[in-house]
């Protein structure tokens, strides 16, 4: 998860739970109402007009990055959730947050019998799928973290090589000997990523799982692009 997205991997463990005194604190420094979770929207524009690196900036930015990013869901609203994680800003980086994406994704896998969606960071199944894939003479930019080599443009190009005439994905082989894999590279072979799915996985990935991930890749695309222009419009005013 540090090498493809970069992410903090502190001792601390993410909490993320409904908690009535983070939400109280929370509500009181950001001027929330109480028993109301603020609109992604609202975040937003609070952070467009907000022009100092300041804690509420850092705050809300957070709020964002998990609940569209790092445990992102079709929810339109802020989690609550994430609230106990952003009490004290000044531990954020202490926080194992490789370990709070991994563990979300495996509660997803382990609810794919019960629920369409999945809950979590589709950016990272991405990659991890993308970057398994022998892609021909596409030059990948081979540094760390995986996330910096890769745009939407590239992504979009790569989706459309991989789908087949019928709408599914999966045309392009997938990286067979180690030798083929750069250092950078996710994983070594294809043993490397079959443990990785089982380990993660709470039981053996069924084909119509199989599909609904290479279908994660396509989703994402629209997904981010929301992410891409976030990025662009708000974050960097800050800069």
């Amino acid at each position: 998860m540090n090498r493809i997205l970069g992410l903090p991997m502190g001792e601390d463990e993410v909490k993320y739970e409904f908690n009535g005194s983070a939400i109280s604190f929370i509500n009181e420094k950001c001027n929330f109402d109480n028993g109301r979770s603020p609109a992604i929207t609202t975040i937003t524009e609070r952070l467009c007009a907000n022009k100092e690196a300041n804690d509420d900036y850092l705050r809300c930015w957070l709020m964002v990055a998990i609940s569209t990013f790092l445990c992102g869901s079709t929810a339109l609203c802020i989690s609550p959730k994430c609230y106990p994680s952003l009490v004290d800003l000044s531990k954020v980086k202490e926080l194992n947050w490789c370990k709070f994406v991994v563990d979300t994704l495996k509660g997803s896998v382990g609810k794919m019998h019960k629920k369409d969606s999945i809950l979590g960071c589709l950016y990272f199944l991405s990659i991890l799928y993308l970057d398994s894939l022998e892609v021909g003479n596409i030059q990948i930019l081979e540094k760390q973290p995986r996330v910096a080599a890769w745009n939407m443009k590239l992504i979009n190009k790569v989706i459309k090589m991989d789908t087949n005439t019928n709408g599914t994905f999966g045309k392009l082989k997938l990286k067979k000997l180690a030798g083929s894999v750069t250092e950078t590279s996710l994983f070594g072979d294809l043993q490397d990523i079959d443990n990785f799915i089982s380990r993660r996985a709470s039981a053996p990935m069924s084909s119509k799982f199989s599909v609904s991930l290479l279908g994660a890749v396509k989703n994402f695309s629209a997904s981010f692009s929301f992410l891409n222009v976030f990025a662009t419009k708000y974050a960097l005013d800050a800069v």
